[in-house]
């Protein structure tokens, strides 16, 4: 279910995987004193903090990017977990296990023994308990940092992990082909632009960024194709949009009307009644 790939000796990326064009991606982070992993997956068989621990010998955090149960599920296997209390409204609906099961079915196609391996050993994380981070935290790990920026959008609290001293940034869905801005009105969206702007002139150029649903780094382009659709839709350049559907949007606000407007490599989809 898990494999990893090492980037050096202080960076690797582990991908948790359901079907061969279906996984996500966890960073791993070693420092001189401890690691940090951000995000931890669906948490739907406990065998990740078995596994990073396979890696490294160090203690592990765990940063929690944003409250979606693709990001937070395996969060319970780990003694010291971080998210910001934006998203704590989210957890109510994503950490349920048997939520977490059938979103799993259908990542895998219905992997009918991956089921069966999963019912024997899951993360059982509906108590979970984290410290909240905010926007400019700083993780000293020993000769390496994380240091969190704020790009709300996809959540209220989605954040982005960046590690100067090796130029990567873990961005999760914040940045990401097609993102998700269910909850954002006019100016929710003109927040996620400021933020996103900010963040691209705040990390080094040679920054490599890395999603939450891919192994290799995202283009450095998408990030301003993301800037310009914003830009767009504010700009109510969005005659040709076309009606669309997310399904955790649609789970946690039965009813919700969402379009997507593209922009180059970038696909926003926004909350038709908000925007």
């Amino acid at each position: 279910m898990y494999t990893h790939e090492k980037i050096n000796e202080r960076i690797y990326i582990i991908r948790e995987g359901y079907a061969p064009n279906n996984g996500l991606t966890i960073g791993l982070v070693i420092g001189d004193k401890k690691a940090a992993i951000i995000d931890s997956g669906m948490g739907v068989i406990a065998t990740l903090r078995s596994y990073i621990e396979k890696i490294t010998d160090k203690p592990i955090i765990c940063i929690v990017t944003h409250g979606h149960p693709d990001h937070v599920g395996g969060a319970a296997l780990f003694d010291e977990v971080y998210m910001n209390n934006k998203d704590a409204w989210i957890l109510d609906w994503a950490l349920p296990l048997e939520k977490r099961l059938s979103d799993m079915d259908e990542f895998s196609s219905n992997n009918k023994l991956l089921r069966i391996e999963a019912e024997k050993n899951p993360v059982i994380c509906e108590n979970l308990t984290y410290k909240n981070m905010e926007d400019g935290d700083v993780f000293d790990l020993g000769g390496i940092t994380l240091k969190m920026y704020k790009l709300p959008g996809h959540t209220p609290g989605s954040l982005a992990a960046y590690c100067d001293e090796e130029k990567i940034a873990f961005a999760s869905d914040a940045i990401i082909s097609n993102i998700v801005l269910s909850d954002e009105n006019r100016n929710g969206i003109q927040t996620c632009e400021n933020a996103l702007r900010r963040f691209m002139d705040s990390i080094d150029v040679n920054t490599v960024i890395y999603s939450g649903h891919s192994q290799q780094p995202l283009p450095r382009e998408l990030a301003y194709d993301l800037l310009a659709a914003y830009e767009e839709i504010l700009s109510n350049k969005t005659g040709d949009d076309m009606i669309t559907h997310f399904k955790f949007a649609e789970e946690i606000h039965p009813g919700i009307r969402l379009k997507k407007h593209v922009h180059g490599s970038a696909t926003v989809t926004y909350n038709v009644d908000l925007v």
